[in-house]
């Protein structure tokens, strides 16, 4: 084939997926824009910041939570199927913690022992039944884990399946994730308000230790 024939043929396929390209980044920038919108308005009601979005960054929104800062913030695993998540993160900074994961079964089952972690189980059939638990530390799981944290883990899940809700420790915050790109201001105030009580469950065993469980 001619080098004139090959070229023609990139410079074709190119200006076909122009269309395509230019679809896709007016889709992200409105996603953008109603993501922006509803940080805006949760803003006020959590005595947060807005942190706008950039070039190289989305928009978050960066609030007080008890004593520790909090971020809400949206991933994307990119590629040309990209799996979106929204993250719940907790500041964990000078505070003495536990490792912990909690997610739904999946290929990865397996990584909590590479790490040294323990498998565990808090006899919640439901519970154990939807969830992979790996911590260091057993005892202050099973304190953390009570009824009304199990109780708002497993709505989160099912609510926002298949990919559902996780749980871990990254960089020194505790992250709460749930698959799917929230962009409401009403569902992300719902899941606010789910997340909060877990971190709050999570920093009180932090404070109190491990204490008698509740089953």
């Amino acid at each position: 084939m001619e080098p004139w024939m090959i070229f023609a043929l990139i410079a074709g396929s190119l200006l076909l997926n122009i269309p395509l390209v230019v679809w896709a980044i007016k889709k992200q920038a409105a996603r953008n824009q109603q993501l922006q919108g509803a940080l805006e308005a949760l803003a006020g009601e959590t005595n947060g910041e807005l942190q706008p979005a950039t070039k190289l960054r989305r928009a978050e929104l960066r609030f007080p939570h008890r004593q520790q800062q909090a971020r809400l913030t949206h991933h994307s695993s990119g590629g040309k199927h990209p799996v979106y998540s929204t993250h719940l993160c907790l500041d964990l900074e000078g505070l003495p913690h536990f490792e912990l994961r909690i997610y739904a079964e999946h290929a990865f089952s397996g990584l909590g022992s590479l790490l040294g972690f323990q498998d565990v189980q808090i006899g919640d059939p439901e519970f154990d039944k939807t969830f992979v638990l790996k911590t260091s530390d057993a005892d202050s799981l099973r304190s953390f884990l009570d009824e009304p944290t199990r109780a708002s883990l497993l709505a989160l899940h099912r609510q926002h399946s298949p990919g559902g809700a996780s749980l871990f420790l990254q960089g020194g915050a505790l992250i709460l994730s749930v698959r799917g790109w929230l962009d409401a201001a009403e569902t992300l105030r719902e899941f606010l308000a789910a997340g909060r009580s877990v971190l709050d469950a999570y920093l009180r065993t932090l404070v109190e230790g491990p204490g008698s469980e509740d089953g």
